[in-house]
């Protein structure tokens, strides 16, 4: 039977379906270089990076001196940090944040503890620090050492308190802290900034939470008389929030976050359905936040 020329066109057309979806079937068939969620082999697993791989991804875990001020997160992981804690920290200064001291780095609460340790040599703030801050050990001997050397350059230097002397934790300036056995320009300084962004000490107990201060210190106290400034928790920004020193990252998120969401705080209690407080958290915080 002879074909018309209609016949041999349908036929033409229905060889390059049947081709066309020989190739489909294929393509379909032949695995995927990404493997759906779930999936595994043995060449996934050799090829699944490490933690340490995830860590040091980017650059060297080589530490080096930067500014966490000025730093960019590919600065963060070249220093060994993983992308979230970089990222973490970006977040923190486009927030308001501010590392005005290397023991700063600390309020990234991301970053794990060793990881601190091991960049706290590093870290340079400009134009507030050019060496590491000296340990305690040192820093106490350098500074209860200093008096006598001053006396040999025949220059002045606060008499020393004697025993059942004490000072005013809440009022002292750092001339009047430094008179304290032990206490030099360095810590004087130190305790008169940490008041400053409490708000003032409700306890002795609180110098404590200064790092690298001579133990015993607080038998030196009393805590004399002075208004705690409270922080206004429903008007205050997320940086001027964060700057106070029992507040983190996370739990400032969570103030924000019930203030856009529900309003003005009321009571401490509001922010009970966060996990990032502790009943710690609110007992130490109920002095310095006003509603």
């Amino acid at each position: 039977m002879r074909l018309t020329r209609n016949d041999r066109k349908a036929i033409i057309i229905i060889v390059g379906a049947l081709l066309l979806l020989n190739v489909g079937v294929w393509i379909f068939r032949t695995p995927s270089p990404h493997p759906k969620k779930g999936e595994s082999s043995q060449q996934d697993t050799a090829s699944t990076p490490s933690p340490t791989a995830e860590r040091n991804e980017g650059g060297s875990s080589e530490p080096f001196p930067f500014d966490p001020n000025t730093a960019d997160s590919a600065t963060f992981v070249e220093l060994g940090l993983r992308p979230r804690v970089a990222r973490a920290i970006i977040h923190y200064r486009r927030a308001g944040g501010i590392f005005r001291r290397p023991q700063d780095l600390a309020r990234i609460y991301t970053l794990g503890d060793s990881d601190y340790r091991r960049l706290l040599p590093y870290i340079y703030i400009k134009g507030r620090n050019t060496t590491t801050p000296p340990l305690p050990s040192t820093s106490t001997h350098r500074e209860e050492t200093l008096p006598k050397e001053q006396e040999q350059q025949g220059g002045t230097y606060p008499s020393k308190l004697h025993r059942g002397e004490t000072v005013a934790l809440n009022t002292s300036d750092t001339t009047e802290l430094r008179r304290i056995p032990g206490i030099g320009q360095y810590y004087s300084a130190k305790i008169v900034r940490y008041r400053e962004r409490l708000g003032g000490f409700v306890s002795l107990g609180q110098l404590a939470e200064i790092e690298g201060l001579p133990e015993n210190i607080a038998r030196w106290f009393t805590l004399g008389e002075a208004a705690i400034r409270k922080l206004p928790i429903n008007t205050s920004t997320f940086g001027q929030l964060l700057r106070h020193p029992y507040l983190n990252f996370e739990q400032v998120s969570a103030i924000m976050n019930y203030r856009k969401t529900y309003g003005a705080l009321h009571s401490l209690s509001d922010l009970k359905t966060y996990t990032a407080f502790s009943d710690s958290d609110f007992m130490r915080l109920k002095p310095y936040v006003a509603f």
